[in-house]
């Protein structure tokens, strides 16, 4: 898991080196707000996968029993675009008794176990207190 972590840093850094590179990117030339962009926008999703990586390493300290789930038959759902895929995971994610899905918001901001874990403690905490950062981001 560590090589895979330092290949992961060493090609965003590569990738960011070559996004300030002028006149490599046609469709995006290097202007003001493309740099502003990537200043600000690189160290924050640096930071957001460091947050993924540690979770993923609590995950592997605190719930090791994950890599012991057997899965008897797994279901891929592929087909070209506008040919009902999304309209059968919905449907299939809707039956929680025999399927499991990831959500929009765990493939994004909590790929681990213990960040699912910390955010939905953290909804269950705003739900006791009246929820008032859910009204915030309503």
């Amino acid at each position: 898991m560590l090589a895979v972590f330092f290949r992961s840093i060493g090609l965003h850094f590569m990738w960011f080196v070559r996004s300030l590179v002028p006149g490599q990117h046609a469709h995006a030339p290097l202007g003001w707000k493309r740099l502003v962009f990537l200043l600000i926008g690189f160290p924050l999703f640096c930071a957001l996968q460091l947050l993924h990586w540690l979770g993923l390493l609590l995950d592997e300290l605190l719930f090791r029993g994950y890599r012991k789930v057997q899965i008897d038959a797994p279901v891929f759902i592929s087909g070209i675009p506008r040919s009902g895929t999304t309209f059968v995971h919905r449907t299939i994610a809707a039956d929680t008794e025999q399927f499991t899905s990831v959500s929009t918001w765990e493939a994004l901001l909590a790929p681990s176990i213990t960040q699912r874990k910390i955010i939905r403690g953290g909804a269950t905490l705003d739900r006791a207190c009246g929820s008032p950062i859910a009204r915030l981001v309503d």
